[in-house]
């Protein structure tokens, strides 16, 4: 049996991811399991693109770890209504808009996977939905108060525990 390198076994990790998952509120235990299903059909789809894209001897542009880390700061700081990097790097674009991109590159793939209400819903979450730095940032535009922020950030970590 695959163990990781804590010692756990896979199936013991499931188990745990579970158990934490059930110990949320009914709607949080929801969307949880579902980002995170949203999630893994995200990167699957991913993952079969780009064998396609091998398969066919087409490959996509690799870019620099400074542009893949200014994207992530940028993700955290600004959230879904930031901008970030595009990837023909001649400038930025809105993050929402990026991410459409993202889910159009795969959709060729995610019927053959089984995954179209996954995209689906992603799809939704991006044209509308928010992340945990844009919950902070709507804490700190309407109080201008970091200790509002962190009292924000403590009563979400109680609620997911």
């Amino acid at each position: 049996m695959a163990s990781s390198g804590n010692g756990r076994d896979a199936a013991s990790e499931r188990a745990a991811a579970l158990q934490r998952i059930s110990a949320l509120p009914a709607r949080e235990r929801l969307d949880a399991l579902l980002a995170s299903k949203d999630a893994a059909a995200l990167v699957q789809a991913l993952v079969g693109k780009l064998r396609r894209l091998f398969e066919s001897s087409l490959y996509l542009r690799v870019h620099d770890r400074a542009v893949i880390m200014e994207n992530k700061f940028r993700a955290l700081k600004r959230g879904l209504d930031g901008h970030m990097i595009a990837s023909d790097l001649r400038g930025e674009r809105p993050t929402r808009e990026l991410i459409a991109e993202v889910l159009d590159f795969v959709d060729d793939v995610v019927d053959e996977l089984g995954t179209r209400e996954e995209m689906s819903r992603l799809r939704l979450w991006a044209h509308a939905g928010d992340t945990g730095a844009d919950r902070q940032i709507a804490v700190w535009e309407n109080t201008h108060d970091l200790r509002s922020v962190v009292d924000f950030l403590v009563d979400e970590t109680r609620r997911g525990l």
